[in-house]
């Protein structure tokens, strides 16, 4: 995340955690039931209001939460106390162990990713997942003249045939693929993956 999206959200933090509160992603969270390993260490990337970091620990999971966000980390600490949650950001993850978590979701990030940044991102992103282990990642169509929105947070376009190359380029395979109309948001559309990370 580039200095300029990161202060967008730290300015509109408050109105940002109300909202995400209110959505309930439907697909994403039938994708994490199908899709992730149950019970397994699993890291939501870009966790912000807390709201898939509770639905997760509901779950049964073993989750950990991180954001590039301070508002939104000390919000989560304050709203899932009993989830660890880390303040870092892609490219590096620099606090995140290798092969640490069998389950990495990367809900809405990718596009905040400025494209020199987007092949190391995924590599991390692959290092701190377990041989074996999934990552699911959504990320919105972007369908608008400028590469940033109206707070000035960035919004790349990611082809989605080059995510899936160049994920597969790094050591992971494509297990699933769809595009999903937002539950609340009928304009909007997601593209979806699964990848699995190759042993």
């Amino acid at each position: 995340m580039d200095a300029q999206t990161l202060k967008a959200y730290s300015d509109h933090a408050s109105r940002l955690i109300k909202s995400y509160t209110t959505m309930k992603p439907r697909r994403l969270y039938e994708l994490l039931a199908t899709f992730f390993h149950r019970q397994a260490p699993t890291l939501d990337v870009g966790c912000g209001s807390g709201r898939d970091l509770a639905f997760l620990q509901g779950s049964g999971f073993k989750i950990e939460g991180l954001d590039a966000v301070p508002e939104f980390v000390e919000h989560c600490h304050k709203t899932v106390p009993s989830v660890p949650v880390h303040l870092d950001r892609l490219p590096k993850l620099e606090k995140i162990n290798d092969a640490a978590f069998a389950n990495v979701l990367v809900s809405a990030v990718l596009t905040h990713i400025p494209a020199d940044e987007l092949k190391e991102s995924v590599a991390n992103l692959l290092r701190i997942t377990s041989p074996g282990g999934r990552l699911i990642v959504a990320n919105k169509k972007i369908r608008h003249k400028s590469d940033r929105d109206d707070w000035g947070r960035l919004q790349s376009t990611i082809e989605p045939w080059a995510l899936i190359l160049l994920f597969e380029s790094l050591g992971a395979k494509k297990i699933f693929h769809e595009e999903s109309i937002d539950d609340l948001r009928k304009d909007i559309i997601w593209d979806n993956f699964v990848f699995e990370k190759l042993t």
